[in-house]
């Protein structure tokens, strides 16, 4: 698909050529690396334009702060699996006293334990 044509008013008709020292053309460069613009002709005519120049930078510091939150998530995750486990344990119990009285003779070890899922648990441990 083509692009689209520019307006009449809005269309790149004259170029201008400069020429610039070594030092500017670094520091051209090194703005060009840091931004969005996909061309030098495209940042330095914002640049005459006036507008502003976003500057994507990255903070490797987030790379620590990324992971402290994963792992928060994921012990978070384990808190309601064990949560929905016990909220499945007592509301399977038949006798509503037992879903009062008996919640000390639950075993949390036994919460994580993929083939303990059919045990009974009415009967204390």
């Amino acid at each position: 698909m083509p692009r689209k044509k520019a307006k009449e008013k809005d269309a790149l008709k004259y170029e201008i050529k400069t020429r610039v020292n070594e030092k500017r053309y670094r520091s051209l460069v090194d703005l060009l690396a840091k931004t969005r613009h996909r061309s030098m002709s495209e940042m330095i005519r914002e640049i005459l334009n006036n507008k502003p120049i976003t500057v994507c930078t990255y903070d490797k510091t987030f790379d620590q702060h990324m992971e402290q939150l994963i792992s928060l998530q994921q012990e978070i995750q384990s808190i309601g699996v064990n949560i929905n486990q016990v909220t499945r344990f007592f509301h399977g119990s038949n006798n509503e006293s037992h879903q009062r009285n008996n919640h000390s003779t639950l075993d949390p070890g036994h919460l994580h334990d993929a083939n303990d899922r059919n045990k009974d648990y009415s009967e204390p441990l």
